[in-house]
């Protein structure tokens, strides 16, 4: 509309001095923006850990693929974030593309691969494929989303069975005939109204494709039963949808199988604190609810008891494995272009070096489990020597054990008699020869004397009192449709510890355990900044705006979502 003249005749005749971009001018402006902002990205990146989740979209207005990246790194013990791509991808949408794309876009930031944490994506056969390849090719560690394979667990509570009576399909009927009648949906916000509630909310109606919507259709149809009852009551809605109070049971007691579910995954979905450590704790509370709920700890009603079941055995295949009657988590790591089960080592490692859970609940304790995390943080400590820089070091550094006896202030009868048991050694060398120093076994020495350190460290709780000196920690973020699930309004005086206040504290104690923190800790539980990625883009690649070229849809989407690190870094300059 900028370029038609009937236009730009109007807003001279208004004000001439006015300036009009079109759409040329402001795409070169945010080209020449991007420019400039992208090498100070890439050097914000430089010579740190870097931990990447990626997803591919399909984008329905310009019958194109993209593909997501994103990187998380600690700065300062900080947990950050940045956007390095939304790139459009011709051709085939495969892993092997996927793999080339990923290599070409490190390149580009000049993102060395050993200093790549791990890349999390979800768990679909595309994907899974694409991390194996990464794995047994690139050396970088995949990590599955978290979210996607409770998911997976939590369907199971989707679909009708034989002891269900029919209860989804009947509540997506009674949802979609409100949806389907403006004037049942109007009685219904009235309704809610003269009950005195403080704002008042439709029914939601499911979507396949969107993680809970099924969820928060169910505990919205709870939270408005009686508005609903009363208006089938006044021939509102046909009676034929309505719900038995046995289907409505049902419903209430899904709940109670299905809500933790969903508050660890939207607890494993943030992007400023630590998430990755928390997944083996959380898994563990999991399981134990869905056993409670299979030992009849929350009623006796057969619908729920086989939902609980089968959620139950899902969860085995994922995550568990049995030994002698007792359930762990599955340690193992499989290769193939199959889904894996089990939980990735760099979890794992995560956990055990967050002082909240590095207790590692649920790990096995009579098979030798634990003593293998612990000697996998070693070993992981050790590759890791090189980076540790010599002001760091404590006094068990190769420069200190061999200094010559004269620097030292002893007393002159000492230094003879040092220089007389010198000699002494020279004289009978072949006899009884010096052990040579490694410096490596020094090291090995250290990183085991803090790691036996760490571990008697009093554990850290997960809530702690709220600090008054220091900015408070990020706690989740929720929704509007579910903001009767938490007391928002309400504060309790407690907050999340953050572990990486912790390790900015503790870090010269344990110099070789804190690089190695720094390195796994930002490795997010789930792809969901991938997912908030094509969010955004989704709003900027419209249908009205169909024909925007992909290179311009990026910038604009990059510049938007690290406009907030862009503004810090140019701050801290």
């Amino acid at each position: 509309m900028v370029n038609e003249p009937s236009f730009r005749k109007m807003i001279t005749s208004l004000n001439k001095t006015v300036p009009m971009i079109d759409r040329r001018s402001l795409a070169t402006r945010i080209k020449e923006k991007m420019n400039k902002d992208k090498p100070i990205i890439a050097n914000l990146l430089k010579k740190k850990n870097v931990a990447l989740t990626t997803d591919g979209w399909s984008c329905r207005s310009q019958h194109m693929h993209y593909v997501a990246l994103t990187a998380h790194f600690i700065q300062n013990w900080e947990l950050k974030s940045a956007v390095l791509a939304c790139r459009s991808h011709s051709g085939s949408s495969g892993a092997v593309e996927h793999r080339e794309l990923l290599n070409s876009l490190l390149e580009e930031y000049g993102i060395n691969k050993l200093s790549v944490s791990a890349i999390v994506s979800d768990t679909e056969s595309t994907m899974a494929s694409f991390g194996n390849m990464i794995e047994q090719y690139d050396g970088i560690p995949w990590v599955g989303c978290i979210d996607h394979r409770l998911q997976l667990i939590a369907k199971e509570a989707f679909e009708d069975n034989e002891d269900s009576l029919n209860t989804m399909t009947m509540c997506r009927e009674l949802v979609g005939a409100f949806h389907h009648s403006d004037q049942a949906m109007e009685v219904l916000l009235k309704l809610q109204k003269g009950n005195g509630r403080q704002r008042a909310v439709v029914l939601i109606q499911d979507i396949p494709t969107r993680w809970w919507s099924t969820f928060s259709m169910i505990e919205r149809l709870l939270r408005l039963k009686e508005p609903v009852e009363t208006c089938i009551n006044n021939s509102m809605i046909d009676a034929s949808y309505r719900l038995s109070q046995e289907q409505w049971g049902i419903l209430e007691r899904m709940i109670k199988v299905l809500q933790p579910f969903k508050f660890a995954q939207k607890l494993c979905e943030g992007e400023t604190y630590v998430t990755s450590s928390l997944v083996p704790t959380l898994l563990k509370q999991l399981r134990s609810g869905l056993s409670a709920i299979v030992d009849g700890h929350l009623g006796n009603m057969a619908s729920v008891k086989t939902l609980a079941i089968k959620m139950l055995g899902r969860f085995d295949v994922e995550f568990s494995k049995h030994i002698q009657g007792r359930n762990f988590f599955l340690l193992n790591r499989r290769f193939g272009n199959a889904r894996r089960s089990g939980i990735s080592e760099e979890i794992l490692v995560a956990a055990a070096l967050d002082p909240r859970t590095k207790s590692l609940i649920g790990v096995p304790v009579d098979d030798g489990s634990i003593d293998n995390i612990w000697k996998e943080v070693e070993k992981r400590c050790f590759a890791l020597r090189k980076e540790i820089s010599d002001e760091t070091k404590n006094d068990l550094t190769y420069q200190q054990i061999i200094a010559p006896v004269q620097t030292s202030p002893f007393p002159n009868y000492l230094k003879e008699f040092a220089a007389l048991l010198n000699a002494n050694n020279i004289n009978h060398e072949e006899e009884c020869p010096r052990r040579p120093y490694n410096e490596d076994e020094v090291i090995r020495t250290k990183i085991s004397s803090e790691i036996e350190a760490f571990r008697k460290e009093p554990v850290l709780p997960v809530l702690t009192a709220k600090c008054t000196d220091i900015s408070d920690v990020a706690t989740v973020a929720d929704d509007d449709d579910d903001e009767h699930l938490y007391d928002e309004g309400q504060d309790d005086g407690y907050e999340f510890s953050d572990p990486l206040r912790w390790w900015s504290v503790k870090e010269k104690d344990y110099p070789f355990l804190s690089n190695l923190a720094s390195k796994v800790l930002c490795i997010p539980a789930t792809s969901a900044p991938s997912e908030r990625l094509f969010s955004a883009a989704g709003l900027t690649l419209s249908n009205d705006r169909s024909r925007l070229v992909p290179y311009v849809a990026e910038n604009v989407v990059l510049l938007r979502k690290n406009w907030d690190l862009l503004h810090q870094c140019e701050e801290e300059k």
